[in-house]
């Protein structure tokens, strides 16, 4: 068991999302020249703030050929901006998995210079990225044991260390540095999840065993939760963890300790069909 999740987990921090990015139209036609979109490849389990620097960078020359002294800018599929502080792979799930939006490699998304929307977090510089990551993490260690038991493990150096390997993306890095906390997904009290119903985030504390028949808590008893079973059958919908449709009789614990990404949730990505 134990080797199964580690490679699921290695194959989850080995996958990349192509994506492009382009310029919209309002500011292609002011240049003299053709600009040339980016091509990237990035970590699924990561996130595209680590990429902000380079995606400048290379737009950069827009800007001062525009005149634009801005250099805050967001990036957006369709008109839905890209949140830095959402994992890659689960945007991706979200917007280009969808039924609205059916898969297309690569994710084309655009860059905008405007002021970023409303609700959208931004982050001044890399310090105050490092202080959500470590917060969202800490969150997800404190539902897992419903107390501090395993935040009180966590101290500046192996947060640090956990943050590198991230942001290094060595799977090897980041087990290394969380193998002190001692988390037992089997054992814990409860788990760490975030369901996005139609994109609507729902938190809640989930048990891994249901305490009065003494069985594991599948996927299908989170839907029957939600009531999205009828006659027992799932009504109509599409559902993803880490880009994939898991079996219905699939334990959470699992799932929790194979396809958790590096800030600690399981993210379940849910689209009813109506």
């Amino acid at each position: 068991m134990e080797r199964t999740i580690v490679h699921i987990n290695t194959e989850n921090w080995a996958c990349y999302i192509p994506i492009i990015i382009n310029l919209p139209s309002k500011y292609t036609t002011q240049l003299q020249t053709p600009f040339r979109p980016l091509f990237m490849s990035v970590p699924r389990s990561s996130y595209l703030y680590f990429e902000k620097e380079k995606i400048f960078n290379h737009f950069e020359p827009v800007l001062k050929e525009l005149e634009i002294n801005n250099k805050n800018f967001y990036l957006q599929f369709n008109s839905e901006p890209v949140r830095w502080n959402a994992p890659t792979g689960v945007f991706f799930d979200m917007v280009c998995k969808s039924t609205n939006h059916p898969e297309k490699m690569p994710m084309n998304l655009q860059i905008n210079f405007e002021k970023v929307p409303k609700k959208f977090i931004e982050f001044e510089n890399e310090t105050e990225f490092y202080n959500y990551y470590a917060s969202t993490f800490k969150e997800s260690c404190f539902l897992l044991s419903k107390s501090a038991t395993i935040t009180q493990k966590i101290t500046e150096n192996i947060m640090a260390n956990i943050w590198n390997g991230l942001k290094n993306l060595s799977f090897d890095e980041y087990k290394r540095s969380v193998q002190p906390l001692e988390i037992k997904y089997y054992e814990q009290p409860s788990l760490a999840i975030r369901i996005f119903l139609n994109k609507q985030c729902i938190q809640k504390p989930i048990k891994p065993i249901n305490q009065e028949t003494e069985e594991l808590i599948t996927l299908l008893d989170i839907f029957k939760n939600l009531q999205l079973v009828e006659n027992g059958k799932t009504v109509p919908m599409t559902y993803l963890i880490q880009g994939i449709t898991p079996p219905l009789n699939t334990p959470l614990a699992f799932l929790s300790a194979s396809c958790s990404h590096p800030d600690g949730f399981l993210y379940l990505i849910i689209t009813t069909l109506n």
